[in-house]
């Protein structure tokens, strides 16, 4: 459990309007230009605001008709430097949300060229050039934060290596040399 903060023991969330608690585990955390904190767990999006020491379970999208929240494991949260959310899911991809928090895109693999490599997702960052770099069991996925079009490893000479690959982590060295944790190998990219 991630139940620590600053030497103080924290044993669950529990958001004052619902009366929610969440006593669970905790897959991600990340921090907005706010200072919030946010958390993705097993099955929901955690906002907690330091300040005012306030939880909310946000929703995360809707899929065939049915909400996220409740149904699909948080697996990794980034924000960009826009303050959109990226949520790596489970099952479904890719959820973005912007500064308000509300969907502004789903990403998820499709039968076309257009999609993402997968749809379990286990690392999204924030790349020097500012795009996304995505980490799914499918392989590597970079997309631009700006128009959402997304560029499969398989479709850059450089990057060819990791099509299909279990890809699990991205790291950043610096501006020119990325690293990505796959299945069978560490690739460096520079």
């Amino acid at each position: 459990n991630i139940n620590h903060y600053l030497a103080k023991w924290k044993p669950f969330f529990r958001e004052e309007q619902t009366k929610k608690i969440f006593d669970g585990y905790a897959n991600c955390i990340s921090e907005s230009s706010d200072g919030h904190i946010w958390m993705g767990t097993q099955n929901s999006l955690i906002e907690w605001n330091r300040a005012t020491n306030t939880v909310r379970f946000q929703q995360y999208g809707i899929i065939n008709g049915s909400k996220l929240e409740g149904s699909e494991e948080v697996r990794v949260i980034c924000i960009d430097k826009r303050g959109n959310k990226w949520i790596g899911l489970n099952r479904f991809g890719v959820v973005v949300l912007n500064s308000s928090n509300r969907v502004i895109k789903y990403l998820s693999k499709d039968e076309s060229r257009n999609g993402l490599a997968g749809n379990l997702v286990n690392d999204i960052k924030e790349g020097p050039d500012g795009n996304i770099w995505i980490a799914t069991m499918g392989g590597l996925s970079i997309v631009d934060p700006v128009n959402f079009k997304i560029m499969k490893a398989d479709a850059d000479p450089v990057l060819k290596r990791l099509s299909g690959k279990y890809c699990q982590y991205i790291w950043f060295r610096n501006e020119r040399e990325a690293w990505v944790a796959a299945k069978g190998a560490a690739f460096c990219i520079n």
